[in-house]
């Protein structure tokens, strides 16, 4: 698996721009540059759009960053390590706060998608100037951890 032929942030934000959610978005630019197939892509991530269906809560983001982390890394029965799925987007989380100061949906974007104002402050500007810096660095950041460790936790580098 390798990012460096489809910089994964860039595609995510056309996604974005071009009508998917923050988190479809995030999910189906990593999926797509790391050769992640699953028939689901993007519809598994949908809810999650404006911090879990527009309440503000968890960045779509990083929820679609986490999704991207469950197809690749995730345990598919109860004795297998959940590790590398938290080692993975652990890591992840830690920089994104680092980057954003936050994994708060309402505080990246500072409106509330709920009310009529809230939906004219993010079409003016927080779309672009707040929300697109968080996929962007979402996708980018995600496939680059996922693509240093190996499916299913076989191998490679567990902590990035």
């Amino acid at each position: 698996m390798a990012c460096a032929k489809v910089d994964a942030g860039e595609l995510a934000v056309s996604y974005f721009d071009g009508g998917f959610n923050c988190a479809e978005a995030t999910l189906k630019a990593v999926c797509e540059v790391l050769g992640i197939e699953h028939g689901r892509v993007p519809a598994v991530a949908t809810a999650f759009g404006g911090g879990i269906s527009r309440r503000g809560y968890t960045c779509g983001a990083v929820s679609g960053a986490a999704v991207a982390v469950g197809l690749l890394l995730g345990r598919m029965s109860a004795s297998e390590p959940r590790d590398p799925s938290y080692n993975t987007m652990g890591r992840f989380v830690d920089e994104f706060v680092g980057r954003f100061g936050t994994v708060m949906c309402k505080d990246i974007s500072g409106v509330d998608f709920l009310t009529e104002e809230g939906q004219r402050k993010y079409k003016e500007y927080a779309h672009s100037e707040r929300c697109c810096p968080a996929v962007r660095f979402a996708a980018r950041r995600i496939c680059e951890l996922l693509a240093a460790v190996s499916p299913r936790g076989e191998g490679g580098d567990q902590n990035g």
